[in-house]
């Protein structure tokens, strides 16, 4: 290769590189790319109430701050009627479970509750650790302690 070759060809060589960096600098400068930032978790949900519900819009279940009592409570109610047959709360300071039948009869109380006492007329508290079975018209017929 001569002189006149090799000039050529090294002129030819940077003239390459100049405008293949010119054409690439420009197609790949107008895609420019940001990136977003990460979204923020949160360790923290606050709310007065949670009602979780089915396709059909109807309440499944309740998680809750009652507002006669200022206490929580857990209601699982039926799809048939909206009412609810198992409930765990807090009654007098102590945690309960009630479970009501399909009319909406409390028929089980486990935890502290109020029975009436026929003889005496009176409304009795019975202790967090009571198990308290009542029949479809509410009243007592099994209780312990």
């Amino acid at each position: 290769m001569n002189r006149k070759q090799y000039i050529v060809l090294l002129s030819s060589a940077i003239i390459a590189g100049l405008l293949g960096g010119l054409i690439s600098g420009y197609i790949f400068s107008e895609k420019t790319v940001i990136a977003q930032e990460a979204p923020q978790t949160s360790t923290l949900l606050q709310a007065e109430q949670i009602r979780l519900v089915g396709s059909d819009g109807k309440i499944l279940a309740v998680l809750a701050v009652s507002p006669d009592t200022r206490e929580p409570f857990f209601a699982i109610y039926s799809r048939k009627d909206d009412k609810y047959r198992a409930m765990i709360d807090i009654f007098d300071g102590g945690p309960r479970l009630v479970l009501r039948d399909v009319t909406g009869q409390t028929r089980v109380t486990l935890g502290a509750t109020e029975v009436v006492n026929k003889p005496k007329g009176i409304l009795e508290k019975r202790a967090v650790s009571s198990l308290t079975f009542f029949n479809s018209n509410g009243e007592l017929i099994w209780s312990a302690p």
